[in-house]
């Protein structure tokens, strides 16, 4: 979950039991989650790629797309 307000992503089991948040530096609207759990977000023209097994973010691409 993509909580903007607090500037963090959330997530969650199925069941909604909190499992853990990564912090954002960033507003964002968008979020995509990855077949192996890594978290896409969209933020200042910039994909910011949150892994799964990382407890902060661990790259960003910009906005062409080149991921870094």
């Amino acid at each position: 979950v993509v909580d903007s307000s607090n500037y963090r992503v959330q997530v969650f089991d199925g069941d909604g039991v909190f499992l853990r948040k990564w912090p954002l530096t960033v507003v964002s609207r968008a979020i995509a989650v990855a077949d192996d759990g890594d978290v896409f977000i969209t933020g200042n023209d910039q994909v910011f790629r949150l892994r799964a097994t990382a407890p902060a973010a661990s790259g960003f691409a910009d906005a062409d797309g080149q991921l870094e």
